[in-house]
C-alpha cells in the first residue's frame, strides 16, 4: 500500500490534544498526518506541520496582526483563503496527497469547508464538526464535502469523542486509499437538468426525450448546493446545454429562503454561450425549514407544509414582478443560444387549480415582468399548459434541442 499525506487542519491552541490523536489514529492507518495549524490567537499546543504563521502570510498578512483584530469574522476570512492557497499548492506539487481531514467548532468549520472548496469533485473531505445543527448548506456550498458531527465538543478526549476522531480518521484512510476521481468527460453530450419534487414529473419526462436522442442527461437538485455545483460545472466546460426547468433558487436569493445557491445562479450557461432553455419551475415558492423556523413577517401568507422539515411560502405580487425582472437580466447576457419557456397552467405541482399556491394573477405577473425585461435575442415561448403536464415537457425538449442543433451548426 502507498502512504498517502493527509492534510490534518485544525486550531492546535485549542484543539492540540484532539488534533494529537487524529494525527497517532491516521499512523496507526499506514498514512502520513500533515498539521496544519489555523489557530491565530492562542500557543499551540502540540508543533504543526505547517504554521499557522506560514497560514497567514500565504494570505499575504500576519499572524500578529491578525491576533490583534477585534473582527473575529475578519481573521478568520484571512486565514481561510490562505488555507485555500495552501490546499491548492499541496494538489499541485503533492502527488501523494490524497485527503483533507479537519476538526473545528462554528468558526473552524466555516474557515475549513471554505478552503475545501479549492480541492476538485472526488478529492477526499471530511469535516469533523460541532456545528452541523440546522441548515449546513453553507458549510458544503455544492461540494462533496462529508460532514461528521462530532457528538461532544470537541473540548477534551472522552469515549464519545475519541470514537468519532477515530472512525473519522478511518474515513479519510479508505478514501485515500480507495477514492477515484470522476471522469467528468463522456462520448455523451452531457445535458444538465434542475428539478425539485414539485417540478419532478415534467424533469422526468425531459430526460427521457434527452436520453432517446442520444444525449446524457444530469439531473441536479434545486435545493442551493445542487444549483452551485451545477454552475461550477458548466463554468469548468463540462456540460454542453442545460435545461433549468426549476429556478426556485432564485427566489430563495431574493427573499432569504434557505435554497439559495448564491447571486451568480443562472450566469454560468450566459458567460460560456452554451445552449440553455430556462422555466420558472417552481419559482412562486419560498423554501425554509419546520414551520416553526419561518420568519414571523410572513406569518399572513399562504404556507405549503411539504414536508416535516420543510415548509414553502407563496411569493406575492411584488415578489412576482422582481422575479421576472431578474430571471430575464440574467438571461440576457447570454452569449449563446437561450430561450424561456413559459407554462400558463401553472409553475409547480403546487401552482395548479385546487392547489395552495395556485395563484393566476400572481404569475401573470411574473410573466409581464419578463416579457418587459427580456431582451429580443431570446426566445420567448408560452405552452397553455401545467408544468408538469407531458405536453409541457416534450415542448421544452423539443426547444431545447432546436437550440442545441443551432449552436453545433455555427
Amino acid at each position: 500500500m502507498q502512504h498517502s499525506t493527509i492534510a490534518v487542519i485544525s486550531s492546535l491552541d485549542t484543539k492540540g490534544e484532539e488534533t494529537e490523536f487524529v494525527a497517532k489514529t491516521i499512523k496507526r492507518y499506514g498514512h502520513n498526518p500533515l498539521l496544519v495549524d489555523t489557530g491565530f490567537r492562542g500557543v499551540p499546543m502540540i508543533k504543526p506541520d505547517i504554521t499557522r504563521e506560514e497560514v497567514a502570510r500565504a494570505s499575504g498578512s500576519e499572524i500578529a496582526k491578525l491576533s490583534g483584530l477585534d473582527d473575529r469574522a475578519e481573521a478568520i476570512s484571512i486565514m481561510g483563503r490562505g488555507l485555500s492557497l495552501i490546499l491548492t499548492r499541496l494538489h499541485k506539487e503533492r502527488s501523494d496527497f490524497r485527503g483533507v481531514l479537519a476538526l473545528g467548532g462554528g468558526c473552524g468549520t466555516a474557515l475549513a469547508t471554505e478552503s475545501m472548496q479549492v480541492l476538485p469533485l472526488g478529492f477526499p473531505k471530511v469535516m469533523v464538526s460541532t456545528a452541523l445543527n440546522g441548515n449546513v448548506s453553507g458549510f458544503l456550498r455544492g461540494r462533496d464535502i462529508i460532514l461528521y458531527p462530532s457528538i461532544t465538543d470537541i473540548e477534551g478526549l472522552n469515549p464519545i469523542l475519541t470514537t468519532v476522531l477515530h472512525n473519522a480518521s478511518a474515513v479519510i484512510c479508505t478514501l485515500a486509499e480507495k477514492a477515484v476521481m470522476p471522469s467528468l468527460k463522456s462520448e455523451k453530450s452531457m445535458i444538465a437538468l434542475t428539478m425539485f419534487g414539485i417540478t419532478t414529473p415534467c424533469v422526468s419526462a425531459v430526460k427521457k426525450i434527452l436520453e432517446s436522442k442520444g444525449l446524457m442527461p444530469l439531473v441536479f437538485h434545486a435545493n442551493g448546493a445542487g444549483g452551485r455545483i451545477l454552475e461550477e460545472l458548466i463554468r469548468s466546460g463540462y456540460i454542453t446545454g442545460v435545461m433549468d426547468i426549476t429556478t426556485t433558487e432564485l427566489t430563495d436569493e431574493l427573499m432569504g429562503g434557505i435554497r439559495s445557491a448564491g447571486p451568480k445562479r443562472l450566469s454560468a450557461a450566459a458567460d460560456r454561450g452554451i445552449p440553455q432553455v430556462v422555466s420558472p419551475g417552481a419559482i412562486e415558492a419560498i423554501n425554509f425549514g419546520p414551520e416553526e423556523t419561518v420568519p414571523s413577517f410572513f406569518k399572513d401568507r399562504v404556507f405549503c407544509r411539504h414536508t416535516a422539515n420543510a415548509t414553502l411560502v407563496r411569493i406575492n405580487k411584488g415578489e412576482s414582478a422582481k422575479l421576472g425582472r431578474i430571471m430575464a437580466e440574467k438571461i440576457n447576457s447570454s452569449t449563446g443560444p437561450a430561450a424561456v419557456i413559459i407554462p400558463l397552467g401553472g409553475f409547480s405541482e403546487y401552482d395548479k387549480p385546487g392547489r395552495l399556491f395556485y395563484d393566476k394573477e400572481c404569475d401573470r405577473v411574473f410573466i409581464k415582468s419578463l416579457e418587459k425585461y427580456l431582451a429580443g435575442h431570446v426566445k420567448l415561448v408560452k405552452i397553455d399548459a401545467h408544468i408538469n403536464d407531458p405536453v409541457f415537457a416534450r415542448k421544452a425538449a423539443e426547444l431545447f434541442l432546436e437550440l442545441l442543433e443551432c449552436k453545433q451548426q455555427d
